[in-house]
């Protein structure tokens, strides 16, 4: 499927870039204040849901740049903390 855009390509890299900002802010801001996704002992990290969803939304060819870029922001957040690649909660 083409991909059909009333923008040009600048203007949407633009609207990822707000998109990406927004989403690492949020996750930035709400990290630690939100409940944690646990399954069992596993923990699933934010940076993982978030890339979930964007490789939902690839495989759908669903192209909102700023959608794209909030999440992009959430995982590239998630992906900032010392304790990214640990999926084992020891309680």
């Amino acid at each position: 499927m083409d991909h059909i855009s009333f923008f040009s390509i600048e203007q949407e890299l633009a609207i990822f870039a707000v998109g990406l900002i927004i989403g690492y802010a949020s996750a930035k801001f709400l990290t630690g204040k939100t409940p944690q996704i646990k399954f069992s002992i596993f923990h699933i990290h934010h940076w993982i849901w978030a890339t979930i969803i964007l490789i939902f939304l690839i495989w759908m060819e669903w192209s909102n740049p700023i959608i794209i870029g909030i999440f992009t922001g959430v995982a590239l957040e998630g992906l900032s903390y010392d304790d990214w690649s640990l999926f084992i909660k020891k309680e």
